[in-house]
């Protein structure tokens, strides 16, 4: 088997990947990347590391780790083609929401060790996180390839099943987008009350970006910073009211429940269609 790693699939998680690999000087690649179109390769071939191909089937020899980054709905379709090119003994890692490592075992064959990765969007920055689990207990040295893989891209976490994964990925997996659409509304929320559109969306953008900066130095809990900075009967204190009592937390709880509903949902579509 090769050394280095096979990327297949380079759309938005793929790309997210490959970019925080490169900046990553540490892997010493080769990263394969298996993808329809060389468009989305592109901006990454000026790393010496990278090499694109087009068609799986003109891989002479697969590398020892592989990251799927296909979308859940066209993993079946994208898949049937490397049964027979993984070697056995590899080890196959999926960042595909939803579902399980047993279709996956179907798809390919067994002699395989597999791996099911969430990371998020912010590993593109290297700052993001990714919880992983296997099928059936990890070999130390499997574990160690997958953090050494991911561990470049920010924090690296081991749950212990898929159920956990599950549970844990509208959090870690889905949170971005739902801090983006925050964002969003506390943008326009400002229009409303008479701040510039463009205006807004750049002090919305830079108070998210500030406060997760200060967070990270802190040493406080959350909740012990949401009541320092909130004085009695001031400002503040009278947006949390008005949180409350649109019952924020019931929100946030909903926008979770629905992306874990909706996994099941997928798992079901697409492990049993056709």
């Amino acid at each position: 088997m090769k050394k280095g790693l096979l990327l297949i699939g380079c759309g938005n998680m793929g790309a997210s990947l490959l970019k925080g690999w490169c900046a990553h000087k540490s892997l010493s690649g080769p990263f394969w990347v298996v993808n329809p179109t060389r468009e989305k390769v592109e901006p990454f071939m000026g790393d010496a590391r990278v090499h694109y191909v087009a068609d799986p089937n003109k891989l002479q020899e697969t590398p020892q780790v592989i990251i799927c980054a296909v979308k859940p709905s066209r993993v079946s379709d994208v898949l049937a083609c490397y049964r027979n090119l993984i070697a056995p003994g590899s080890v196959f890692c999926t960042v595909a929401a939803a579902l399980p490592l047993s279709y996956y075992q179907e798809i390919l064959g067994g002699g395989l060790t597999l791996v099911r990765v969430m990371p998020n969007l912010p590993v593109a920055a290297g700052v993001g996180q990714s919880l992983y689990c296997g099928q059936s207990p990890l070999l130390p040295h499997v574990q160690r390839q997958v953090e050494q893989v991911f561990g470049g891209l920010g924090k690296v976490l081991f749950v212990s099943d898929e159920k956990a994964l599950d549970l844990r990925t509208p959090l870690t997996g889905c949170g971005p987008g739902f801090l983006f659409k925050i964002i969003e509304s506390f943008a326009r929320a400002a229009e409303t009350l008479g701040v510039e559109t463009e205006e807004a969306k750049s002090l919305a953008r830079d108070l998210f970006i500030g406060t997760a900066k200060f967070l990270e130095q802190s040493t406080k809990e959350v909740s012990t910073l949401r009541q320092e900075v909130a004085s009695p009967q001031g400002m503040t204190e009278a947006g949390y009211e008005a949180m409350d009592k649109a019952h924020l937390d019931a929100l946030i709880e909903s926008a979770l429940l629905a992306a874990l509903t909706r996994s099941h949902a997928m798992e079901k579509e697409y492990t049993h269609a056709g």
